[in-house]
């Protein structure tokens, strides 16, 4: 169970180092409240590296995002998420009541933040969400790996990962496209692409497969689309599964 005492705690910190009212020029980062936390539920085993997709909005264009601290505590394997930001100290950002349109408008991010490997066991997340910084938290579990590679099943290397920024609820499916490279001359994608979706987290795992034969020693580039069903509106992150371990992330909306 979440320990009360340590999420008043955090609550507390968190309110103390807000970031609502914070108008003078500062060279100093604050921790700034987020959209939202993003992690697999399930998936990650204890020889994976385990990343952490915040989700951010900059008041205007004054300001800029600075570190992503990921810690765990002593405490019942919590991990406290803090996103820091900066406001920069030109004379046109000293009085930001005074910005001219254009840099008025809230600026989007996403930051990834790595874990590293964790020991099997179940994680919370413990985050200050916007706008007043209440507390919010995400669970994800990490399983024993079945054996000793760092990915229990073979992937290909990914680079990129396009998919809109907003697709309509009204459409039934979504393209996705991504691509890529095998360095292993001797294999090749399998056909289906494995996709797990996991509430606000969409996992795909494009694995390849090992075949005899002469092969020539140069690394196979790809491009594959995959088609998905549209899930519910709101706010997703599109996670997809490389070799060694790795991932490439991107954050879209259904509306």
């Amino acid at each position: 169970m979440k320990s009360m005492s340590f999420i008043l705690s955090m609550s507390l910190f968190f309110a103390g180092n807000g970031f609502a009212g914070v108008v003078s020029s500062t060279a100093t980062p604050i921790i700034l409240p987020v959209s939202g936390v993003f992690i697999p539920q399930n998936g990650y085993d204890d020889n994976d590296m385990v990343q952490v997709v915040v989700d951010g909005m900059l008041p205007n264009a004054c300001w800029l995002i600075d570190r992503t601290d990921a810690k765990l505590t002593a405490t019942n394997n919590q991990i406290v998420v803090q996103q820091f930001a900066r406001k920069q100290e030109s004379d046109i950002c000293k009085d930001e009541s005074t910005l001219p349109p254009e840099l008025k408008n809230p600026v989007s991010f996403m930051a990834e933040v790595s874990l590293g490997a964790l020991p099997q066991g179940q994680y919370t997340i413990i985050y200050s969400a916007m706008p007043e910084g209440k507390i919010q938290t995400k669970n994800f579990n990490v399983v024993k790996a079945p054996n000793n590679e760092i990915d229990s099943l073979y992937y290909a290397i990914t680079t990129d990962l396009y998919i809109s920024k907003v697709i309509s609820a009204n459409d039934a499916e979504f393209k996705v496209n991504f691509s890529g490279y095998l360095s292993n001359p001797c294999t090749d994608m399998e056909n289906e692409v494995m996709v797990s979706n996991q509430g606000d987290v969409i996992v795909l795992m494009p694995q390849v497969f090992k075949f005899n034969g002469t092969c020539l020693p140069i690394a196979k580039e790809f491009s594959r689309n995959v088609s998905l069903k549209t899930p519910p509106k709101g706010r997703y992150l599109m996670q997809i599964r490389s070799a060694n371990g790795n991932a490439v992330n991107r954050l879209f909306t259904v509306k």
